[in-house]
């Protein structure tokens, strides 16, 4: 089982570029924030500093879509493996089926949150950089416990809609669309409260809400002892 595990994890990391692709969508959330959405958002906030509560914000939102990728990405190995006939070469094997199922499971789980952990690293060192927005060392456990638990809702969540799927070509549509809508989503463009009502419910019908940027905000700031009139960008 750890030799299966660890041969989906080296095809996953030894493919750059796919490794590029997976956290892709995040990367457009961040950057779009930083370009186009920033500017316009702090404006709308009547306090002192407010990027030290819409950073920690957009970080949430990022990392819920790096969760949703990433597992989904680390998942495609599983339907290459269908589609190629080896699944059933490993049937072959003592292991079981749902041997074979759990491997891929934990191995999309460990990826999506190495995936999150980095992207995390990343910007928290470009909100240092630029708005002087610290978050402590003691949320370190915190931060790998909440990108664990993330990991496996959206694995889960991902194995469930992938067990349908048998080709490369159909997995490759399903993460466009995934990738394209979980920003929206997640929050991350708009607030939740912002859609009509049926969109709301429809959003509240998925994961997505409840590892909002929201949620997850308020996860990472609540020990930063955010003040709305902190005095040069501290916490």
């Amino acid at each position: 089982m750890l030799a299966f595990i660890k041969r989906n994890l080296l095809l996953f990391f030894r493919n750059r570029a796919g490794v590029f692709f997976s956290v892709l969508g995040a990367l457009i959330a961040f950057v779009l924030y930083l370009v186009f959405l920033k500017k316009n958002m702090t404006g709308l906030w009547p306090i002192s500093h407010p990027e030290k509560l819409l950073d920690p914000w957009l970080i949430g939102g990022t990392l819920t879509i790096t969760a949703v990728t990433t597992t989904q990405d680390g998942l495609a190995r599983m339907i290459v493996d269908r589609e190629n006939g080896n699944l059933s070469d490993y049937l072959l094997t003592e292991a079981s089926y749902l041997r074979i199922q759990f491997g891929y499971l934990a191995s999309a789980v460990i990826i999506g949150t190495i995936m999150q952990l980095l992207m995390f690293g990343a910007m928290s060192g470009a909100f240092a950089l630029l708005d002087h927005v610290v978050i402590p060392w003691q949320l370190t456990g915190k931060i790998i416990a909440l990108a664990l638990f993330s990991s496996v809702v959206w694995t889960s969540f991902n194995l469930l809609i992938l067990s349908f799927v048998s080709r490369v070509t159909t997995m490759s549509g399903i993460a466009t669309i995934v990738g394209t809508a979980a920003g929206f989503f997640a929050g991350v463009y708009m607030p939740i409260g912002a859609v009509p009502s049926g969109a709301q419910a429809l959003m509240k019908m998925t994961p997505f809400p409840y590892l909002s940027p929201d949620s997850v905000a308020k996860a990472v700031s609540h020990d930063l002892h955010w003040q709305a009139r902190g005095c040069k960008g501290e916490f």
